[in-house]
C-alpha cells in the first residue's frame, strides 16, 4: 500500500505540518504518519527505540506518547566512539525530560515524593 492509499490519522490529517505539533503529545502511530510517512520508521522501530531508552514517552491509560521534540532528539546525529563495538551509539532518553516537561505543565504529571533515607 502506498501513501497515497494509507489512510493518515485524522489529527495528522486536520495538522500535517509537524511545526503545528510542539509541545503536544502525539501516538507511534501519528507520530511515524507525521515524521516518516514513507518510512524509514514505523511504529515497531518506535517502540524499540522506547524500549532501549532512546525515544523520549509516557505512557497514558496504557497508550504510548511521544513529541515532535522527543523524536528530534532520538534523530539527532551523534559522533561514533571508534573504541565502542556498537556502531550506532545509543542516544540517553533526553527526550523524557521534555516530555515529563510538558506533562507537568498540563497537570497529568505531579512531582514523585522524595524518598526517605538519601542524604
Amino acid at each position: 500500500m502506498n501513501t497515497t492509499q494509507r489512510r493518515l490519522p485524522p489529527r495528522i490529517a486536520k495538522r500535517p505540518d509537524p511545526s503545528q505539533w510542539r509541545g503536544e503529545l502525539l501516538t507511534l502511530p501519528e507520530a511515524v504518519a507525521l515524521r516518516w510517512p514513507d518510512g524509514p520508521l514505523s511504529v515497531k522501530s518506535l517502540r524499540n527505540a522506547i524500549a532501549k531508552g532512546q525515544l523520549g514517552h509516557v505512557r497514558i491509560a496504557r497508550k504510548l506518547f511521544t513529541t515532535i521534540e522527543s523524536l528530534e532528539e532520538m534523530c539527532r546525529c551523534a559522533t561514533i566512539d571508534p573504541a565502542r563495538p556498537d556502531p550506532v551509539p545509543d542516544h540517553p532518553a533526553g527526550g523524557a525530560t521534555e516530555v515529563a516537561s510538558l506533562l507537568a505543565r498540563m497537570g497529568i504529571l505531579k512531582a514523585p515524593p522524595a524518598r526517605a533515607g538519601r542524604a
